[in-house]
């Protein structure tokens, strides 16, 4: 699951697993941080069959120049994430 939140002067977002069963907590990371002073967007994607889920920031300067970073976690069969790159 990826969630963010908005706070009046930063954003974040985290990538989290929950059990199903008893709702609860197994693991996240923070993925995302803006501190507000460009424009950002970010986008997830999940991939069922290779347990894994991308994740896309996509950043603006005060120039308007885009900068792009793509990153790789795979869910482990115990629920944690792991960084692939």
């Amino acid at each position: 699951m990826l969630v963010g939140r908005l706070y009046a002067n930063e954003t974040i977002g985290w990538l989290m697993t929950i059990d199903r069963t008893n709702r609860q907590l197994i693991d996240q990371q923070v993925v995302y941080y803006d501190n507000a002073e460009g424009i950002s967007q970010i986008e997830g994607m999940w991939l069922p069959r290779q347990q894994q889920a991308i994740v896309q920031t996509i950043t603006y300067d005060e120039t308007g120049t885009e900068q792009a970073k793509r990153v790789t976690y795979t869910v482990q069969p115990d629920g944690e994430l792991t960084l692939l790159n």
